[in-house]
């Protein structure tokens, strides 16, 4: 073993660590929920993707649909990593869903912010004829800031509505929203988060 797949091996152990630590902690009805880790592979070397895959890690994040594109059909990886679960984390034009959606092992689109693109994506499925839906999460921007994309937590109740009641062929998997960075763990839980865990589970429970 390289010394750089031993390195990846082993920060790989140690962020499982913190995770099982931080699910321990969890309430008693989120028990049943466990954290799944993402690893986000956008500019990473597909030797750096098989070393994370032969460390255990399956769940990969890819931000640009022409790289996801090109490492999802490569030919190697297909081989080496068939069990591969690919999460589209970038923001996504709907000129560039048919691409996206023709990559091999595509699990998850994580950034639909909007009824028009959430239409596109599951006509262009529809056309695919794939057996079950392909699964999706509703983009919200919960600390407004201009740079992240997603709707507003106003806008949420109806991108989920929209996708649950008009959207046949996208399962509905949450809400995804990124925090602020520059919050102090140390003040309390992130107001961010906070707010989309109400958007979620008040205002529209799915």
């Amino acid at each position: 073993m390289s010394t750089e797949a031993s390195s990846i091996a082993q920060k790989l152990k140690v962020v499982l660590g913190k995770i099982q630590t931080a699910a321990e902690k969890r309430p008693e009805n989120l028990q049943h929920v466990y954290p799944r880790l993402v690893a986000v592979s956008k500019t990473k070397s597909l030797d750096m993707v098989f070393e994370a895959y032969d460390a255990g890690q399956r769940h990969f994040g890819e931000n640009y649909v022409q790289e996801l594109d090109e490492k999802g059909h490569d030919i190697e990886l297909l081989d080496h990593c068939d069990e591969i679960k690919w999460h589209f984390i970038g923001r996504l034009q709907r000129n560039k869903v048919a691409k996206l959606l023709g990559v091999p092992n595509l699990y998850m689109i994580e950034t639909v912010d909007n009824e028009r693109l959430a239409k596109a994506v599951n006509d262009t499925w529809a056309r695919l004829n794939k057996p079950v839906p392909i699964k999706c999460m509703a983009q919200v921007n919960t600390s407004g800031e201009e740079s992240k994309g997603g709707c507003t937590p106003e806008e949420a109740t109806n991108l989920a509505r929209f996708i649950k009641t008009e959207c046949p062929h996208l399962d509905l998997a949450g809400l995804m929203t990124i925090g602020s960075f520059d919050h102090d763990p140390k003040a309390g839980l992130n107001p961010d988060f906070q707010v989309s865990n109400l958007v979620l589970i008040l205002r529209f429970p799915i």
